[in-house]
């Protein structure tokens, strides 16, 4: 009975979730490759200072170490539960420093910092103390150290021999600027840290006590002028040359600031932007400086002087620059999303990727497995290339999108926050036409035929649009809240198919325009639908209790049910096109493929750092896409098939 054949999914479920933590599972998924660069923080982005094509920057709660020249070679560093907002690589390359996002795990907010072998890709150290986000993260020049500083005003150097804290300073504010300068030669070398807290710039001497044989901090504020030249420091970097060491340090005003890193005398301002210096680097006997207004400048000189050689405009704030190992390239990340390369000759640019910077809300593939869309909250609208993940077209308005389909016309059919149906051209992005006030709010789902459109919207209501005129048709409006999902019946073309978050799945038969079917749950509530494609071709929903419940028409009861392994809100569900695999994604951030047979957990992954918003099968079912609120596309090889 219905009854014991859930009971029997459920245990099969269980049963496998537990193989699958012992390891006993086969690997029927890969995560090939993730799609999220953002530019949301400061210096995560850097070429490896020793293997050449080698680029290592964050991802979510991942750090990625990637071949720039083979997307496909990616490897993934996971210790984080919080998106990363600080990354290092020591001078040598041999350790990697990652720091997060305060944990919402925690109540204290723990942003730990994980350091990483780069030969072996594994944990050397897990580093605790910080909390609400880790701001700035630099190891010495040497290695031996690694300075940190959180948004929660607290300043730590570990020693990388032992991982055991040699030096930490809470203060008033948090600490925005902190760089390493010079190391003195002997037994116990002495340190130089520049920090600076507000418009205040502090030199730490860090040097061996002869007594405990401990590492103990002198503090000495450098000097500024006595009016005037108020600044916020947010970004710096150490330079030696003939005329001595200065500290470089960029301000939200959109100069640097230079001072003797021996006296802690300031020096000189030197303008760069109108909208702040946000990065510095060196290569060769050239100074290159990353700004607010999206200008990379080339500069030479020293202390007081300096002349610009060239310049060069990239799109959004520029907010890292790291140099290759030979000095020929520069390696930059914007706030919109991209990575460039650029010859420190010239400043020519390439684009090497793109990504979101706001929440991706749906993936949707059309014929083609190698080509499909995403839409963000942001308003972008953008249709990637699968053979080497970049962009194909982009489209787009000023406001948030809900939803969209890539259609069998080659068209982009979205839905938007504002109740605006759009429709764009997937192979350049043009507008093609629009339908305002679609719904009263926002556009949930849609779906589509050869001769319709059907909309579900936080109204309640279904619509149905004709596909050529773009007239309404009809319109259900028997759900009291938001409808969650819309869906044509596979097998009949005239019935289609309603989840809402009002506990309600509803079937509804366009030849007689009336509703034919109406399912009820007690508790929780519908976020998504699927339906099978064989046997009785039941509805398969997604409940925000962790529930996957199979519906036949002429049932009033579920006639099977899965439960997620950690009962998290599911927030999509698809069934593979050969019609035996399902796929879910949840507030867990991890995706789940199910034997629909036999309700058999086959494989979880985790490749996001937040809630899982939506997923979808290539039409040749070998790989997955997944987008999430991380901003982040995982894509994901399944090898089941």
């Amino acid at each position: 009975n219905a009854e014991y054949m859930g009971l029997l999914l459920l245990l099969s479920c269980v049963y496998r979730a537990v193989s699958m933590a012992s390891g006993s599972s086969p690997d029927i998924i890969e995560l090939e490759h993730v799609i999220g660069y953002t530019g949301h923080h400061l210096n995560t982005l850097h070429y490896h200072p020793a293997d050449p094509n080698i680029i290592v920057y964050g991802i979510g709660a991942v750090v990625v170490i990637e071949d720039i020249t083979d997307p496909h070679r990616q490897t993934f560093l996971r210790g984080h539960d919080g998106e990363v907002s600080a990354l290092a690589v020591s001078s040598d390359g041999q350790l990697i420093a990652s720091g997060q996002l305060g944990s919402v795990a925690t109540k204290e907010q723990q942003a730990r910092v994980v350091v990483w072998q780069y030969g072996t890709r594994l944990q050397a150290y897990v580093l605790h103390g910080l909390t609400h986000a880790v701001r700035n993260l630099f190891f010495s020049p040497d290695g031996a150290f690694l300075a940190a500083s959180d948004q929660n005003n607290l300043l730590s150097v570990w020693d990388m021999r032992s991982g055991d804290v040699v030096y930490s300073k809470r203060s008033e504010s948090p600490c925005s600027l902190v760089t390493w300068g010079g190391v003195s030669r002997g037994a116990n070398p002495s340190y130089i840290l520049f920090t600076a807290y507000a418009s205040e710039v502090f030199i730490n001497r860090l040097e061996v006590d002869p007594r405990s044989m401990r590492y103990v901090a002198k503090v000495g504020k450098c000097q500024l002028p006595s009016s005037g030249l108020v600044r916020q420091y947010v970004f710096g970097i150490t330079l030696v040359d003939a005329a001595g060491e200065f500290l470089l340090a960029g301000t939200t005003s959109g100069e640097f600031m230079v001072f003797n890193a021996a006296t802690g005398v300031f020096r000189a301002s030197i303008p760069v932007s109108s909208n702040g210096t946000l990065s510095l680097t060196r290569a060769g006997r050239y100074l290159f400086a990353g700004a607010g207004d999206g200008k990379v400048k080339k500069m030479t000189g020293s202390d007081t002087r300096w002349m610009l050689e060239a310049e060069t405009t990239l799109e959004g704030k520029i907010v890292s620059l790291s140099p290759n190992p030979e000095g020929t390239e520069l390696l930059c990340g914007t706030s919109s999303g991209k990575i460039y390369r650029l010859l420190t000759s010239d400043l020519s640019s390439t684009q090497v990727a793109e990504s979101h910077v706001d929440a991706v809300r749906d993936i949707s593939f059309g014929s083609r497995s190698d080509v499909f869309c995403t839409v963000s909250d942001g308003g972008a609208i953008k249709v990637w290339d699968l053979s080497d993940y970049t962009v194909l077209a982009r489209a787009g308005a000023r406001e948030k999108a809900t939803c969209a389909v890539l259609a069998g016309d080659n068209t982009i059919i979205s839905g938007w926050e504002s109740g605006c149906i759009r429709c764009f051209d997937a192979n350049n992005g043009s507008a093609k036409w629009e339908i305002p006030n679609a719904h009263r709010g926002a556009v949930k789902s849609i779906a589509e035929t050869d001769v319709a459109i059907i909309s579900g919207g936080q109204d309640g209501c279904v619509r149905v649009w004709a596909r050529k005129s773009r007239e309404l048709k009809t319109q259900f409006s028997e759900h009291r809240k938001e409808v969650t999902k819309v869906l044509c019946d596979v097998e009949i073309p005239y019935l289609l198919h309603s989840c809402s978050s009002d506990k309600s799945v509803m079937t509804y038969n366009l030849k007689t325009n009336s509703r034919t079917t109406i399912h009820v749950i007690r508790n929780g509530s519908f976020t998504n639908m699927a339906q099978r494609r064989d046997q009785d071709h039941e509805l398969i929903t997604a409940g925000s209790d962790g529930n996957l419940q199979f519906w036949v028409r002429d049932s009033v009861d579920p006639v099977a049910e899965l439960r997620d392994p950690g009962r998290a809100k599911i927030n999509s569900v698809r069934v593979s096109p050969s019609g035996r695999f399902l796929v879910t994604g949840a507030d867990d951030n991890a995706i789940k493929i199910y034997e629909i047979s036999s309700g058999t957990l086959l494989a979880s992954g985790t490749g996001h750092s937040g809630s899982l918003s939506n997923l979808e099968w290539s039409p040749d079912e070998k790989q997955i896409v997944s987008v999430a609120a991380d901003c982040c596309i995982c894509v994901w090889n399944f090898y089941g098939a």
